[in-house]
């Protein structure tokens, strides 16, 4: 035994020790020898209390075995063969040399290993006989080799790397620092246990850890490397908490039991069960829990960013608590079912959030980029509800209420019923499908759509779009389109809908008001997206409620109609009502819709003062005459337009003319008074006519009513059969009625006839002349609206002459002749409606008649009265200026208009009854019909005259 207490004590030369031999070091103090030291059997080296080195050569062929308390470090590059026991105290090395030829052992039995001199890999097999201690308090420590045997202690700061992969240690524990392996083998025997008690353990590569884990009292740290994978394939339990550090991704796939709780610091914990999570509670600090199956889980606590991603479902059911924010991830459904009182905020990332309760959001916004947010019903919550990712889309449905609903960025679809208390933003997209009660702002950025129901003012900067190609937007409350907005509207169809066929509105209870300036409307009817087919082709007349309001205030400063989609000729233009926006089709040439001649001068006026449609569409707005007019024409079918455009036309005007022409032909058409040539005689006629003239699809229909009387006097015949005549009709009323335009006319007639007698003929000749005054009220109506024009005292003057021959034989007579009517009308100017009033020109307009007819009369003879029935048919035939024509000025455009024509042969049936007494006082009464193409007539006479014998 040799017992050294001072660094030289053997000198500066070798020593050797035989077998059975001890070296004592360190018994009072601390020593380090240099010598080389040669042992040649079993060397017992003991250290006390103090530590001591040993830094010169070890060699020889023996083994060297330590005990003592104390430390002893081998610095030196040691050579000797024989294994190295340590069965006391602690070893120090410096290096893998430090432990002599390469076959050496290693063999620990209840003692410390340190690499306190500095980081060592250590390449010799360790054998352990009870428990050993590595310590890295200084330095990290490597072991390439094989450990075997019992139970492997980490302690100390630093790192211990176990990378055989044939150790086979009963167990690994580690209190301090970090153990370090490659893979499952370096931690020993199958059934080995990690007990991790205050240290960290970390896998170097992805794989799969099939064996148990404890996490002591002090807990437990499992820390991942980036891009790699460390499952933990079987049950972990203990009392102590488990850490999960590093940027990796930890599977916890076992049924575990430790009780501390985990707390998630970096990287992601994949799950697929909440027994993977132990019994414990569950932190999560700026990292990712993966939930791989559905779940329940219980408390959570936030002290960071917490990121929850799962496709399938998670419920927590307790409570989420801290400062930190939670961030849902992947297609599953996360329901927060609990009272949470976690401040960090709640962002939905992708999937669903399922909020069962208004305090389900903690204290801090929900922040949505995308995905779909579910609201129990009953959810009152004073957060904020955001949605901010552009280019996303996301869902709010269910029942519930924020504090502000803001869309910032990408898309919100709102299904559900939502309450926004204070107000809703929105800069992205906002379709409402569901509804939502709020007061609306839409920003600059910002597009408001869907086909529900919103309850507040909406304000507009940004676009308005109802529908959902297309739809109804329903607004309790005004609608402010506000300078620099769109109103956006797609048209499938005719009427105002949803989905494919039907039209975008907005409907408003209260005022719709539109900005003066930098407002636009712009319409579609192709690239509509959603359902629309797209192939929808509107007609001329159709009109489309596009805005429908309590009131409506304010135009649009720009409107944008359809590049495509519209039939050919039309165009859509817009138009104001006092509670609408209506977008009508309408020709984009009047002339092309004209298909009467007395509209053509209509049309051509309308194409003239309606070019402001591009022009100036600013004069299309008001209560300008121009302005009535556009949207009176707006929603006019073809048909109506040509009815619009004859009623602007003085059409009215030459079915005047006609009648006139007619008149003078029925006031004179027969002239005799007496039945007896014989005798002369006056008489008074009371006349009464009604004729009601078709329109010919030029010439407009029209009603004539005539009421007059007539005074005439024969005298006796001369002795050469000669007779002379006067006839002064006075007509009461004349009037026409025809589009809602009214013409009273009044006048009289004078009218010489000489008749001679020549056999049993009668030959005849007659001159009139006729003065009347009319007045006349003219609307032009267009669509539903009319416009009034008129002008009173407006001269006619008459003319005619008639040629006659009668042939009496018994009972019958025949009665032919020919007549020349001419009329006379002064030009004038109408007053009213300053755009539609006409200046007329004079007319002057003939015609000629012929004339042939019979009648039968039958005198019988009584005691005072004899009683005298008659029946007659004539015929008449228009044999030149069969329709009148006049011309007009309509602003500076020529119009011209003729009258119906009525058919240029006419057929007249008249039955009579006379009663004449022996004084040659004549009672009598006649009725006629007539009928002609487009004509129909009823008249009536009461006939009273006296002969002269």
């Amino acid at each position: 035994k040799v017992a050294l207490d001072a660094n030289t004590a053997l000198g500066t030369g070798a020593a050797t020790f035989a077998k059975d031999t001890e070296l004592s070091l360190g018994i009072s103090k601390g020593v380090s020898v240099a010598n080389a030291i040669e042992v040649n059997g079993e060397v017992d080296i003991h250290s006390g209390s103090f530590d001591s080195s040993l830094t010169g050569v070890i060699s020889g062929s023996g083994s060297l075995v330590k005990d003592g308390t104390g430390t002893l470090n081998l610095q030196g590059t040691n050579t000797f063969v024989g294994n190295l026991s340590v069965s006391g105290g602690t070893l120090g090395l410096s290096s893998d040399a430090n432990l002599g030829a390469a076959s050496n052992k290693l063999i620990l039995n209840n003692t410390t290993l340190m690499a306190n001199l500095a980081s060592v890999a250590l390449n010799h097999d360790i054998d352990i006989i009870g428990m050993a201690t590595a310590d890295t308090s200084n330095n990290a420590l490597v072991l390439n080799a094989k450990v075997a045997g019992g139970t492997l202690i980490k302690t100390g700061t630093g790192t211990l790397t176990l990378l055989s992969a044939n150790n086979t240690q009963a167990k690994t524990m580690v209190t301090q620092g970090t153990v370090k392996v490659a893979e499952n083998a370096n931690l020993g025997l199958v059934g080995a246990v990690v007990e991790l008690n205050g240290g960290t353990f970390e896998s170097m590569t992805t794989q799969s850890y099939a064996r148990n884990f404890n996490i002591g009292s002090a807990n437990g740290t499992v820390n991942v490397l980036a891009d790699t994978t460390v499952t933990l394939a079987n049950a972990i339990d203990g009392t102590g908490k488990l850490n999960k550090t590093g940027t990796g991704t930890l599977v916890l796939a076992g049924t575990n039991n430790y009780a501390g709780g985990t707390a998630i610091n970096a990287g992601t914990v994949v799950i697929s069960q909440a027994a993977n999570l132990g019994t414990g509670s569950l932190s999560i600090s700026n990292a990712t829990l993966q939930v791989n199956a559905d779940v329940s889980l219980q408390n959570m606590a936030l002290t960071g960013t917490a990121n929850l991603k799962s496709d399938s479902n998670i419920n927590i059911a307790g409570i989420v608590s801290g400062s930190g924010a939670l961030v849902k991830q992947g297609t599953g459904n996360l329901t927060l079912a609990g009272v949470n009182t976690y401040s960090g905020g709640t962002t939905l990332k992708s999937g669903t959030l399922t909020l069962a309760n208004g305090s389900s959001l903690g204290v801090g916004a929900l922040t949505v980029e995308a995905g779909q947010v579910a609201l129990a019903d009953g959810f009152i919550s004073t957060n904020d509800f955001v949605q901010n990712l552009a280019n996303s889309n996301s869902s709010l449905i269910g029942n519930g209420t924020f504090s502000n609903v803001n869309v910032l960025a990408g898309q919100l679809n709102i299904d559900g019923n939502i309450i926004a208390t204070n107000a809703t933003q929105v800069n992205g997209l906002l379709f409402v499908n569901g509804k939502l009660t709020s007061n609306i702002t839409v920003g600059s950025s910002g597009k408001l759509g869907g086909a529900g129901s919103l309850v507040g003012n909406l304000v507009v900067n940004g676009t308005l779009s109802p529908g959902n190609s297309p739809a109804i937007l329903n607004v309790t409350g005004d609608v402010n389109q506000n300078t620099g907005s769109t109103l956006e509207i797609d048209i499938d169809g005719a009427t105002a809908g949803t989905g494919a066929g039907h039209y975008d509105q907005v409907n408003a209870t209260g005022t719709y008001n539109i900005a003066a300036t930098g407002t636009t409307l712009d319409a579609k009817l192709r690239g509509i997206t959603g359902s629309a087919t797209n192939t929808f082709v509107p007609t001329l007349g159709q009109s489309f409620e596009v805005v429908k309001a309590n009131a409506v205030v304010g135009t649009f400063a720009t409107y944008k109609a359809p590049t495509s989609g519209l039939a050919a000729g039309t165009r859509l233009d817009i138009g104001y009502t006092p509670n609408s926006v209506r977008l009508y089709v309408t020709p984009q040439s009047y002339s092309t819709v004209a298909n009467a001649n007395n509209a053509t001068g209509a049309a051509k006026f309308l194409d003239d003062v309606l070019q402001v449609r591009d022009s100036n569409p600013s004069a299309l707005i008001g209560n300008s005459d121009l302005a009535q007019l556009y949207n009176a024409l707006l929603p006019s079918t073809a048909q109506q337009l040509n009815a619009a455009m004859v009623s602007m036309s003085p059409a009215i005007y030459a079915e005047n003319v006609q009648a006139a022409l007619a008149l003078q032909q029925r006031l004179h058409n027969t002239q005799t008074l007496s039945d007896v040539f014989k005798k002369g005689g006056v008489a008074l006629k009371g006349l009464y006519q009604e004729a009601d003239i078709d329109s010919d699809g030029n010439g407009i229909a029209a009603k004539r009513t005539i009421n007059g009387v007539q005074l005439s006097l024969d005298s006796e015949p001369y002795s050469n059969d000669w007779q002379m005549g006067a006839t002064l009709s006075v007509v009461t009323k004349a009037d026409i009625e025809s589009q809602d335009a009214n013409i009273m006319a009044k006048g009289q007639d004078v009218a010489v006839a000489v008749r001679k007698k020549v056999n049993d003929w009668m030959l005849g000749a007659e001159l009139n002349v006729g003065s009347y005054d009319f007045d006349v009220k003219r609307n032009v109506v267009v669509g539903n609206a009319s416009f009034k024009t008129y002008q009173n005292d407006i001269k006619t003057s008459t003319q005619g002459a008639a040629l006659t021959a009668s042939y009496g034989a018994g009972s019958w007579s025949i009665n032919s002749g020919v007549r020349y009517n001419a009329v006379q009308q002064d030009g004038f100017s109408e007053a009213g409606n300053g755009l539609l009033k006409l200046t007329v020109a004079d007319v002057d307009e003939n015609q000629v008649v012929a004339m042939l007819g019979g009648t039968w009369s039958q005198t019988w003879k009584k005691s005072m009265w004899d009683i005298a029935p008659k029946f007659a048919l004539q015929a008449e035939q228009i044999l030149s200026g069969d329709v009148a024509m006049v011309n007009a000025k309509l602003g500076s455009q020529m119009v011209k208009a003729t009258a119906a024509e009525a058919g240029k042969t006419l057929l007249r049936a008249t039955a009579g009854l006379n009663f004449i007494n022996v004084d040659g006082l004549n009672i009598g009464v006649d009725a006629s019909i007539e009928e002609a193409d487009g004509l129909s007539s009823q008249a009536a006479r009461l006939i009273m005259s006296k002969s002269f014998k």
